[in-house]
C-alpha cells in the first residue's frame, strides 16, 4: 500500500494511469477504483483461510482444488479445498 499524497512516485504512477479516485488497487493488470470487494476478491489468486489447529491465517491459492497446506505458524500440515 502506497500513499499517493505522501509518495511522490506513487503519485506520479497514479496520475499517469489517469487515476481521480481512491482508493485505488493495482492487482496484476486489473485497476480497480473504489472499495469494491467483489472486484478486488475476484482479482486476487488467493483467498485466506485459517489453520485448523493453531486458528492462524494465510493464504492460499484459488481455483486448485484440494491442496495439501503448511501452516507457517504451527507448521500443521492439512487438505484443503481451494476451490476450482
Amino acid at each position: 500500500m502506497r500513499d499517493v499524497n505522501e509518495n511522490p512516485a506513487a503519485n506520479s504512477e497514479f496520475r499517469a494511469m489517469g487515476l481521480q479516485g481512491v482508493p485505488a488497487f493495482k492487482i496484476g493488470e486489473e485497476v480497480i477504483v473504489g472499495l469494491d470487494t467483489e472486484k478486488i476478491l475476484k482479482a486476487v489468486d488467493y483467498k485466506v483461510v485459517n489453520c485448523p489447529s493453531c486458528k492462524g491465517r494465510m493464504r492460499v491459492p484459488k481455483g486448485k482444488g484440494k491442496i495439501r497446506v503448511t501452516c507457517p505458524h504451527c507448521r500443521h500440515q492439512y487438505v484443503t479445498n481451494s476451490g476450482k
